[in-house]
This record gives C-alpha cells, structure tokens and sequence, in this order.
C-alpha cells in the first residue's frame, strides 16, 4: 500500500540490482506497479522502472480524484474514480505486449492485482481493461462487474472467445463491495487455469484453455474503459500490480500483504535509497566498461 511519504520509485537503481543478480526472479517478473503514492497532480508513476506512467483522464463525470483510506493499518495515497468514464490511462504509443510499453511482455504467464472499494456500483464497473487505443473502444482483456447481472465479476475480451467467462462471485468476493478489498487474478499458460483471489481467499478457478495467452494491447485503462460514459469503476483504487508470470496461494498472500519479493513500498530511509542508486549506477558503469573491453 502506498504509504504517504515512504514510497521509493524502482528505476535505475532496480533494473541494475535485475542485472546484478540481487533482486529476486519474483521481484523481476514486476513489470507494472502503480502505488498511486503521488496524492496530488495528474500523473501516476509506474514503480517497476519500466517508465509506463499513468495518466488521471477524465471522463463525462469529471476527473479521477486523490483521497486517502486506511485498510491495512496505515494512511495510504488512492485515486478515486467516479464512473463516468473517468480513469486512469497508461500507453497507448507502442504494443505493451511482448516488448511495447514499455517491456511489459506478456507472452503467457500473467498475474494482475490491486486494491479497491465499490463506493457504488454502475452498469458495467471495470476495474482494468486492456485496449487498442487509449479510448478503450477496441476491448482485448478486462475485468469488470455487471450490475445487470447481480454485480457478478467477469473477465472478458473482445479478441479471444476464450475469454469470455463469468468469475463466479460478486464485485467485494461475496462481502461488502463498499469496503477495500485486494484483487489477485493469476493465469498459467500451459494449464490454461485462471484463479482469481479476494483478499487472499481463493473464489473461482477457471479452464480458459492450454496456450491461450492473453491478446496484444496497446493501453491499459485503470478503474475504467472510455467505451461508453458508464464503463467505470466508482471507488476507490491502489496498488495495480502487474507480473509476467503466474503466483502460488503464497505469492497472493505475500501481494496482498507487501511481504516476501513483494514487499514493494518499504520505507527505507533517504540515505539507503541513494545508496541503492548509487550502487546501480556503478554496476551500469562496470557493466559497460566490461563491455568495451
């Protein structure tokens, strides 16, 4: 969660600690993270170093909003979105898949998760979607409830059938949709299993297919689609995490409590953050001097 003045950025310093060996395969398949740390202006950094900032757009019922929540001991910075089309946009420049914006390559394995509130529940809530364009209009992955459907939770494409498939429970996992509750959804490729976890609990288990993966995309939309004006989540959102593989029960256990590979906001102090820089700007430095020679 992002904790007020705790959070570091992972750039430099991270992708050469990759390089190095010191950070964990785990920590590596982090290719998104959007901790919404910032509590104020209209961008969101993405804390994998990968550089893919989000951006807070606005919609028919005006633009995302900052707030606070506290849902896991601490004060944490979120954006709220309002259901009208209003979100949060990352990309649209280049394919995010397989090496596009910027180096999210998703070939098979893939595990999405965040933390978010249902304040109200509109027609069609997203709570991500995966597009073509940065107005949501060409749909190739998301999540989303149906309020026409008794607030059940899908996941959906317009590109693959496979796809297409009720999750089995409720937007909140069957609890109150107005309180904060962590999202986890983990695919693996060659079993063609789909699980999707609410607050570290285990709700559904589908069968999308063997070597199904999930379809080429050039934006990701956050807490929304710009489809049509009532394709929004209404509530809260923090901490969107996006991996390039899949995780065990663990793993989700670990996401939802920032434990493990991915306890992602630590508040080291100032000093053992420059010191992180600093030991990755060396090992780029000797990284290239050995290339050179």
């Amino acid at each position: 969660m992002s904790k007020i003045n705790q959070k570091r950025s992972w750039s430099v310093a991270f992708a050469a600690l990759v390089g190095l060996g010191i950070v964990s395969s785990a920590q590596a398949a982090i290719v998104g993270f959007w901790g919404m740390a910032e509590g104020a202006g209209t961008t969101v950094a993405d804390g994998s170093g990968n550089g893919n900032t989000g951006t807070l757009t606005a919609g028919g019922g005006g633009t995302p909003s900052w707030g606070t929540a506290t849902y896991d001991g601490s004060v944490d910075n979120v954006v709220n979105t309002h259901g009208y089309q209003d979100r949060i946009v990352v990309g649209n420049t280049a394919p995010l898949l397989a090496g596009g914006v910027a180096n999210l390559g998703i070939t098979g394995d893939f595990t999405v998760a965040m933390w978010a509130n249902a304040s109200y529940l509109g027609s069609y809530p997203y709570l991500i979607e995966m597009s073509n364009n940065s107005t949501g209009s060409a749909r190739q992955w998301f999540i989303q409830g149906d309020n026409s459907g008794g607030d059940q939770m899908y996941v959906w494409s317009d590109a693959n059938i496979a796809w297409k498939k009720g999750l089995g429970f409720k937007v909140g996992g069957g609890g109150n949709a107005n309180a904060w509750h962590q999202y986890t959804f983990t695919y693996t490729k060659s079993t063609g299993q789909f699980l999707s976890y609410v607050d570290g609990t285990l709700k559904s288990t589908l069968s999308i297919g063997a070597n199904q993966t999930m379809p080429g995309f050039t934006s990701v939309q956050i807490g929304g689609s710009g489809r049509t004006a009532f394709d929004s989540w209404e509530g809260g959102i923090d901490d969107v995490l996006i991996l390039n593989n899949s995780v065990s029960a663990s793993d989700v256990t670990n996401i939802m409590n920032e434990t493990g590979a991915y306890a992602l906001e630590v508040p080291l102090p100032a000093a053992a953050w420059t010191g992180l820089t600093l030991l990755g700007g060396l090992a780029i430095a000797r990284y290239r001097r050995n290339k050179l020679a």
